[in-house]
């Protein structure tokens, strides 16, 4: 994992625009902006584990991989957790109707991966939304840890982007070459995310305030 070549023609990165109906794209950008006080930082979890890594091909990048450390791991500590490597607040949506658009938000997605890349997969867990302010950030990084099923990868990475009302904040990823800021109501979609090629990060909000939800997806 992490070193197996990529062929040439195999499609890495995807890009959509206007990917929700309006009315749905609007309804989950208001939960967000009216539930701010509700999403909370969720780092600094023992379970979670990163190690660093160094690009074998550019030793000038160093990037982090994700793992389930053992109990044995666990209670020696020593390991960095997941507030080591990034600064962002999470919220699992309480209302039914913004839970459901962001649940067919995965779903359009997941057939999306079948179509493009011909890969059956389900996703981890059920829809969250992700919360970016001033200086919060996300350090380089793999998507490696499956976290809904033990042994498994995650295959492929997306992000939902609700607004683009903010300065700073871009996905990044080096080896690629890409830095983008999308626009609201834009998806990003990208494959083998635990390969070192497809190490991304996001860069620190300058000013306004970020809001997102992601998806992961591993091959059945």
């Amino acid at each position: 994992m992490g070193s197996e070549p990529i062929l040439p023609e195999t499609p890495r990165v995807c890009f959509f625009t206007d990917f929700l109906p309006v009315d749905e794209w609007q309804t989950v950008k208001k939960y967000c902006e009216i539930n701010e006080d509700k999403f909370e930082f969720v780092g600094n979890n023992p379970a979670i584990g990163w190690k660093k890594q160094t690009h074998s091909t550019r030793p000038d990048i160093t990037f982090q991989t994700s793992f389930l450390p053992t109990q044995e791991e666990i209670d020696a500590g020593g390991y960095m957790t997941n507030g080591d490597n990034y600064k962002i607040s999470m919220h699992i949506p309480m209302d039914e109707y913004v839970n459901k658009i962001l649940l067919w938000m995965l779903i359009r997605t997941r057939d999306i991966i079948k179509d493009t890349f011909g890969n059956k997969t389900y996703f981890e867990s059920g829809p969250w939304l992700s919360m970016a302010k001033e200086t919060d950030n996300m350090g380089l990084h793999c998507d490696g840890v499956f976290l809904d099923k033990v042994g498994a990868v995650t295959d492929f990475s997306c992000v939902y982007y609700v607004n683009d009302e903010y300065n700073g904040g871009e996905i990044y990823m080096p080896i690629l070459g890409l830095t983008i800021k999308p626009r609201a109501n834009s998806l990003l979609l990208w494959s083998h995310t635990w390969h070192e090629d497809m190490a991304h990060g996001v860069k620190p909000i300058i000013s306004g305030t970020r809001y997102m939800s992601q998806g992961f997806f591993t091959t059945i």
